[in-house]
């Protein structure tokens, strides 16, 4: 007699998932992931045989297998006898053959993962790590900028090479050096922007890249070109650490060490003109180079608001620096408000769509948690996405409960955007305050435009 199929879900035991791939490195990467965040019971399999004989013992919750093995066909017809939930990797997406399967869905190697997390979610999974950054689970590698890598050396960790959502390679081993000749070979001739670590040697990775930061402020002078390449890279990098081990005591360290190394930037060139006409955003890094001009353009605002003491350049840097830090989708983070994502729902899926409305929470809980962090960043990072009449989110407050600084990054932020939008030599800030006058028209929001429309003269 067959035991009945484990449905999980709230008050029920942990959902079962069984594994089967013929690439024992893609059920090694998804048993590493879902285990990491989802509480579930899981069961790898080498051999269809094996699948089989535990089919027959009683069926799993979710069942996980390729579909362009020689024996597809025959688990398939296990799993309609057993009216077991099924998703199936494939690279070309392609329908099973078998009629009557319990189709969860194909996916190809970029959505298998987020496929099997819907699912575990509908079968009411329970969620661990609840305080990292993302809400979806992800492979345990995290990323570092090839200009990052560049001043660590020796390295510290085995460093691979993302050949596919679900193969990676090594490339250099622990205790090797990296050099400007790798970085020609990877970077210039290939165009390789990151190479990964595994998460597991998050805290030696870290704390070597707080040195490499660390040593850089005290160069005199700073070399800026250096350093906004450095700061960009620890900002993505930062991303992905949380994403994966969570904002461990290190990657504090990491985030304070980019505040000081973007103020000192600043104080280097304020100019608000001069970091328009310069700006130079990576669209296909947009979260790390928005973020870093962000901090750049609200703090030469500030200044013209007469808002600059150290304590608020420290204060409106880490909130740029750290506001979207509850995303990791770069298209998703482009969005600009709730229409906009109600107008492009069908390109993100409903987990994609909850992670962008709470990331303003979700990053300001982060925040709270840091030692020594001045007051009121949080609040600037959770009001990152309000608005002045009180139709913005999460908490749908007016331009009287909004943070002064926070509606000085308010501002700053549809500026970056706009300057994005309509590229050329011109900056077109006049355009800007023009188009958003009405947007704009109460509060500290008014005296913000007002103030930026004096840096024209």
């Amino acid at each position: 007699m067959q035991e009945p199929a484990n449905k999980g879900g709230p008050g029920g035991e942990k959902p079962r998932v069984f594994l089967c791939f013929t690439s024992a490195e893609i059920t090694d990467l998804l048993a590493f992931a879902l285990d990491r965040h989802f509480d579930v019971e899981l069961r790898s399999f080498t051999t269809a045989k094996d699948l089989l004989a535990a089919l027959q013992n009683g069926p799993p919750s979710l069942l996980a297998i390729d579909g362009t093995r020689e024996e597809t066909s025959v688990l398939l017809e296990a799993a309609v006898a057993t009216q077991v939930k099924t998703v199936i990797h494939h690279p070309k997406k392609q329908a099973p053959s078998v009629e009557g399967v319990n189709l969860v869905g194909v996916f190809n190697e970029p959505e298998l993962l987020p496929g099997i997390s819907e699912a575990l979610r509908s079968l009411g999974a329970g969620i661990k790590n609840a305080d990292h950054a993302a809400s979806n689970p992800t492979y345990p590698y995290f990323r570092v900028g090839v200009p990052l890598l560049l001043r660590t050396n020796p390295l510290v960790a085995d460093v691979f090479l993302k050949l596919s959502e679900l193969k990676y390679i090594k490339l250099f081993h622990k205790g090797a050096g990296f050099s400007s000749e790798d970085v020609a070979k990877y970077h210039a001739a290939k165009k390789i922007e990151h190479f990964y670590i595994m998460a597991t040697e998050a805290d030696g990775v870290t704390a070597k890249l707080n040195e490499a930061l660390e040593q850089l402020l005290r160069e005199v002078p700073l070399p800026v070109a250096v350093s906004t390449q450095v700061s960009m890279a620890t900002i993505d990098t930062v991303h992905s650490l949380v994403n994966q081990v969570g904002f461990t005591p290190e990657v504090q360290r990491l985030v304070k060490n980019n505040v000081e190394l973007v103020i000192q930037e600043m104080y280097g060139s304020p100019s608000l003109a001069a970091i328009l006409s310069n700006l130079n955003l990576d669209r296909e890094k947009y979260i790390a180079s928005h973020s870093h001009m962000l901090a750049e353009v609200t703090c030469a605002m500030s200044i013209a608001m007469k808002w600059d003491s150290d304590v608020s350049f420290k204060k409106i840097t880490m909130a740029a620096l750290m506001h979207d830090m509850g995303l990791s989708n770069q298209k998703l983070a482009r969005v600009k408000d709730l229409k906009e994502l109600n107008d492009r729902s069908s390109e993100f899926n409903p987990s994609e769509a909850e992670d962008y409305r709470s990331h303003p929470r979700r990053a300001a809980v982060m925040i709270k948690g840091m030692k020594e962090v001045p007051a009121d960043v949080d609040k600037i990072i959770l009001q990152h996405h309000e608005l002045p009449m009180g139709t913005g989110f999460p908490e749908a407050i007016n331009h009287v409960h909004i943070h002064p600084l926070a509606s000085l990054m308010m501002v700053a932020h549809d500026l970056v955007d706009w300057v994005i939008d309509h590229p050329g030599p011109d900056p077109l800030v006049e355009a800007f305050i023009e188009a958003h006058a009405d947007k704009y028209k109460i509060g500290n929001f008014r005296k913000i435009l007002k103030a930026l429309y004096s840096l024209q003269g």
